[in-house]
């Protein structure tokens, strides 16, 4: 996706878990060649929310609208229940300004 000029590429969550949320999101910065960098990444389905600055890249797993499961409970994964509001400032194709807030759902 083109925003003013930053790419901003959507990630759909493969994988159940990692030790840390940090990690996985690290990874998926590595995984990038230069060319090939988004400003953005916004990582969906993976029911965790985090957010990083790696590689010049502004990361955000994006959390959850779903509570646990059950499967997710059997194997002891935990649910960010929530949703994001992301605001960016963006000046000559380039982010200047990025915060990502987490907004929880309680039962």
């Amino acid at each position: 996706i083109d925003v003013n000029g930053v790419r901003v590429r959507l990630w759909h969550g493969e994988d159940v878990g990692s030790y840390a949320i940090s990690y996985r999101l690290q990874k998926l910065a590595e995984s990038f060649s230069g060319g090939e960098k988004p400003g953005v990444l916004l990582c969906g389905h993976t029911h965790k929310y985090g957010t990083i600055f790696e590689r010049n890249i502004h990361i955000t797993s994006l959390g959850s609208i779903q509570y646990q499961s059950k499967w997710m409970r059997m194997k002891r994964l935990s649910a960010a229940t929530g949703f994001c509001i992301i605001t960016m400032g963006i000046r000559d194709a380039e982010v200047v300004r990025y915060s990502a807030e987490f907004y929880p759902f309680y039962k």
